[in-house]
């Protein structure tokens, strides 16, 4: 297709999915690419960005699957969302010289980019913008690069060093996850901040942050080797990152330094070999997901200062048989529980004040649930006197539960709390 010499603007989609579309003669004072304009032109190979073009908007050349090279104009510098995902021939990228931001997703699966070189003026490179490059070997960063984001270079199989800049303030979650063959890494002591789960999956050597299969960074776990068996954290570690052990499936044990503070989300998700947790009385933060799946989880207990179980942490923990729940307890969230089928008992804190959305659902063999404050052998199935709130279905097919006396000051019963309840 050859556009006309007066053209300013091509509309978002306008070229959509043309995909018999071979080469686009863009006229020379041509200002902007909308949206997904020439996304899925699987034939397309030849292009060429006039000077004149300042805006290439999000996803506008995607799925571009024969388009090898691109120069990108100096006119540019942002480059939105998607503009390259997909481009799984691309092999050279030109860069403008004054780019500052690369968006999320942005080269995406450019299975042919090998090298790459970005020009000082860049700042920020967005989430997955090149997840799954897996022919990147190389990687240059400027000096002046603040943050690189999440997934930002995960699975980019054949890069095997990189040396992230001085001046970097921002390392996302799984920002390398899975690059097979990086076993060299150089970071800068004054990164504040390493996202979790930043090297997951990579065979790094000889850095003084990782200790027997465990990175380190500023009193934080960041990761560890998916095959570790078993984790001794060290002293001093005040927090364990979200996903930091997540998918650890041969971790048989692991050991808490009195120091820790917080565990993050999905720290130990699918853990599946772990059985037994004991958390040290300095915890007093589990986030969303912290066990979620550990399939042969047995035995939980929790820290005496811990006043809130999030959403997911225990959910299908389906060997889960005893925890405690410790009297500083005040919410239980969303899911916590659910499907802990082996959960016989549940002895809840006198303050106790909410129970979430099918935070004890399937909970099969759960028979006796009670206050602390009347926790005989013998004592009736009654709720806290201080719980003010109970989620939808909190505890739906809890088929041994045979009764339960409500809070006397409970106001509001939601819709399904016992449904499925045969006895």
């Amino acid at each position: 297709v050859r556009l006309p010499s007066g053209l300013q603007s091509i509309g978002n989609r306008a070229f959509y999915n043309c995909a018999e579309l071979a080469l686009a003669d863009l006229p020379a004072g041509l200002r902007g690419i909308g949206k997904y304009a020439f996304s899925g032109c699987e034939r397309l190979a030849d292009v060429v960005l006039p000077d004149s073009l300042i805006c290439l908007d999000k996803g506008a050349f995607c799925d571009c699957g024969s388009l090898q090279s691109i120069a990108l104009p100096d006119s540019l510098s942002h480059l939105e969302d998607n503009i390259f995902n997909g481009c799984e021939n691309l092999s050279s990228v030109v860069w403008p010289r004054n780019l500052v931001s690369i968006g999320d997703s942005a080269f995406n699966s450019c299975e042919k980019l090998s090298s790459l070189t970005f020009p000082d003026s860049l700042i920020s490179i967005g989430d997955s913008a090149f997840e799954s490059c897996s022919g990147l070997r190389s990687v240059a960063f400027p000096a002046g690069l603040d943050s690189i984001g999440e997934y930002a270079f995960a699975w980019c199989e054949k890069l095997q060093s990189t040396v992230l800049p001085d001046g970097l303030a921002s390392l996302g979650v799984r920002s390398f996850c899975n690059c097979k063959k990086l076993t060299m890494v150089t970071v800068p002591e004054s990164l504040p901040e390493m996202g979790g789960a930043a090297f997951e999956g990579c065979p790094i050597q000889n850095v003084p942050w990782k200790e027997d299969g465990i990175v380190y960074w500023r009193g934080k776990v960041i990761c560890a080797d998916s095959d570790i068996a078993s984790a001794v954290i060290k002293d001093g570690v005040t927090a364990i990152a979200d996903l930091a052990f997540q998918c650890c499936r041969k971790l048989v044990s692991v050991s808490f330094p009195d120091s820790l503070i917080a565990i993050g989300d999905h720290a130990f998700e699918e853990c599946y070999s772990l059985s037994e947790v004991v958390l040290p009385n300095s915890v007093v933060s589990l986030g969303r997901g912290a066990f979620l799946e550990c399939a042969n989880l047995e035995s939980v207990v929790l820290s005496s200062g811990l006043t809130s179980i999030a959403e997911e942490t225990f959910s299908e923990c389906r060997k889960l048989a005893a925890i405690n729940f410790p009297d500083s307890l005040v919410s239980i969230g969303d899911s916590a529980f659910y499907k802990c089928f082996q959960l016989t008992s549940a002895v809840l804190p006198s303050g106790l004040a909410s129970i979430g959305r099918d935070a004890f659902a399937r909970c099969v063999r759960l028979a006796r649930v009670v206050s602390s404050a009347n926790a005989q052998d013998d004592a009736p199935n009654a709720l806290p006197e201080g719980l003010t709130s109970i989620g939808h279905c909190a505890f739906v097919s809890c088929r041994s539960l045979k009764r339960m006396a409500l809070p006397a000051n409970m106001r509001e019963v939601r819709d399904f709390i016992f449904v499925d309840c045969l006895d």
